[in-house]
């Protein structure tokens, strides 16, 4: 059964067969987010989280050309330095990581600022041919925080972060992949068939050891003791299992 809610920031909804669905359906401003946008990103987050029947969250711009640019320019240029401090896309960015579901960024083209932070922010990233990825906050005096300046140096290393963060590299999608940001280069028009490839094995895995071993990657990735981890994740896994026969 299918459920859609289109909120008025232009996020768009839609929960079908363990699958969440979201889009940010606003290619008249390159599908930017506002605050508003953020807060019923956040809000789909959350539902997602909380539904037992939901196992793969889908995140998409609407179009072909732009899979998100970021924060809209007009809200940045209102912005704060107080804002700046506490960036709303930065806590949501971070919910969709703690999401114990997983998360997969269907780039249908550009990925800009805020929208390359968003896609990195997902735990599986496909593209279209035609995407294309660039951090432009040093243009305008700002840092890609929300999320860049913190997940780039542990995905790609040093020198090639720098090469976006502070060079002002444009990347391919080919590029991309290359540097192992993307898990895949889909042929073009053939998106969302190898999106759904991929969401057909990860619906065979089992719920809870995704939830778990999330975490624990989550964890070991931020530094944590992952032999511990890794251990005490495992024997929780075995306990739920024994509890369910």
């Amino acid at each position: 059964m299918s459920q859609i809610k289109l909120m008025q920031s232009g996020v768009e909804a839609k929960v079908e067969d363990g699958l969440f669905h979201i889009t940010i359906n606003r290619p008249d401003k390159a599908n930017s987010y506002t605050q508003q946008t953020l807060s019923d990103l956040e809000t789909c987050i959350d539902l997602a989280a909380n539904n037992d029947l939901v196992k793969v969250i889908i995140i998409k711009g609407a179009g072909d050309k732009v899979f998100c640019a970021g924060a809209d320019r007009t809200e940045i240029e209102s912005r704060s330095w107080r804002s700046i401090l506490s960036l709303k896309s930065a806590a949501v960015f971070k919910a969709l990581r703690d999401c114990p579901k997983i998360s997969i960024a269907a780039i249908n083209g550009s990925a800009v600022g805020g929208g390359f932070e968003l896609a990195i922010s997902c735990d599986i990233r496909i593209s279209s041919p035609n995407a294309k990825f660039w951090l432009p906050e040093l243009e305008f005096g700002l840092l890609p925080a929300a999320a860049a300046t913190n997940l780039l140096p542990k995905y790609i290393g040093i020198p090639r972060t720098k090469d976006l963060i502070l060079g002002g590299a444009r990347w391919s999608a080919q590029e991309a992949y290359a540097a192992g940001l993307l898990s895949q280069v889909c042929i073009e028009g053939e998106l969302m068939s190898c999106v759904a490839q991929w969401v057909e094995r990860i619906q065979k895995r089992d719920a809870d050891a995704i939830s778990v071993g999330k975490q624990v990657l989550e964890l070991n990735a931020s530094g944590g003791d992952s032999l511990r981890a890794d251990l005490l994740a495992q024997a929780l896994l075995a306990i739920n299992k024994v509890s369910k026969a």
